[in-house]
């Protein structure tokens, strides 16, 4: 199928193309249309932080593995930091932690190719104007901090292994 033609989604069927109801489905069913809002919005912001942007759909479609006119793969849609499936059914500006969002790998480059991975909204958070040092040393003390909260001895185990081994 190429880019500008109409596309029959059988999920759409019934529903007035002017409701925020046949947005809203097409969000959860089309990568491609998901990305005009987050495109637009990332755009705003850009502006707003004076900071560059120059990503296209076209662009963001492959980083995310996608073709034009493909429904969402719900066995690739994950949040590769916290391995959590991404919440499509958000409602509300800004989503739910696990919602799907693109993170700026050095802010002040801005929203440009090259520069940009979809993490979770959770993650994102984490990780603002955080060096990886830093974030290194929260999770030790959160994990001395409180380690009567910790639930799986083994996970813990398995990350540092992961960490050391790419480290030393």
């Amino acid at each position: 199928m190429k880019r500008g033609q109409p596309r029959k989604w059988p999920e759409l069927k019934g529903i007035d193309d002017k409701s925020p109801e046949y947005r809203r489905v097409l969000r959860n069913i089309s990568p491609s249309y998901w990305l005009i809002n987050k495109i637009a919005t990332c755009k705003q912001r850009a502006k707003k932080m004076g900071v560059p942007f120059d990503l296209t759909r076209d662009y963001l479609l492959k980083v995310m593995g996608y073709d034009y006119g493909d429904y969402w793969d719900k066995e690739k849609e994950y949040c590769p930091a916290l391995e959590k499936p991404y919440d499509f059914y958000g409602e509300g500006h800004g989503g739910k932690p696990l919602s799907k969002s693109l993170d700026r790998i050095i802010p002040e480059k801005g929203y440009t190719k090259g520069n940009v991975r979809f993490i979770a909204r959770k993650t994102n958070g984490v990780l603002l104007d955080t060096t990886p040092e830093e974030l290194l040393q929260i999770a030790v003390w959160r994990l001395k901090e409180d380690e009567n909260l910790i639930t799986d001895k083994n996970k813990i185990k398995e990350l540092l292994e992961n960490a050391a081994s790419f480290i030393y």
